[in-house]
């Protein structure tokens, strides 16, 4: 599918079907990106990769990518992923140095895990998310501050969530 670039405000076009590729759809230096309303199947790399980007990732499906959605250095504001579905990835959500709110995602039968907030990730919020069947963690913090891990549902997971230690946990 390629990749988007730009400076400034980027709309990418809705309702698309994608499969078969290395990248689904490829996010790089672009602000205020809108992705949405995507049928996502069987990207040997990411289904959505956005990186230096910040972007509203919604109502996608993603079925069979390596990682469903990966943000790197996505932190200059705070990018949204909400009601998305991930259904037989690696990882559903991979942050990498990002600002994200990741809220009312599905992941389902994950091999890795079903979000990771990973290298030094920033600002996270995961709320009212479900996640089912994952091989992995449900959720997956990694040398990373100040996410908020607020009413989501994990079932069947071989860890509900890790943290990495010594953290302090606040109910």
């Amino acid at each position: 599918m390629g990749h988007i670039s730009s400076q400034q405000y980027v709309f990418y076009h809705p309702n698309n079907s994608i499969s078969g590729t290395g990248n689904g759809i490829s996010g790089i230096d672009s602000s205020n990106l809108t992705i949405s309303n995507n049928f996502i199947t069987a990207a040997s790399a990411f289904g959505i990769k956005l990186q230096n980007t910040t972007a509203t990732v919604e109502n996608n499906e993603v079925i069979g990518a390596d990682q469903g959605i990966h943000l790197i250095n996505c932190s200059a504001a705070e990018s949204t992923i909400r009601n998305n579905k991930f259904i037989g990835t690696g990882y559903g959500i991979y942050l990498q140095g990002s600002k994200a709110l990741i809220t009312n995602n599905t992941a389902t039968g994950t091999q890795a895990g079903a979000c990771v907030v990973s290298s030094a990730a920033m600002a996270v919020t995961l709320r009212n998310n479900i996640i089912t069947g994952t091989a992995g963690p449900g959720i997956d913090v990694r040398s990373s501050q100040n996410v908020t891990i607020d009413n989501n549902e994990i079932h069947g997971s071989d860890n509900a969530v890790r943290l990495p230690s010594p953290r302090t946990l606040r109910y």
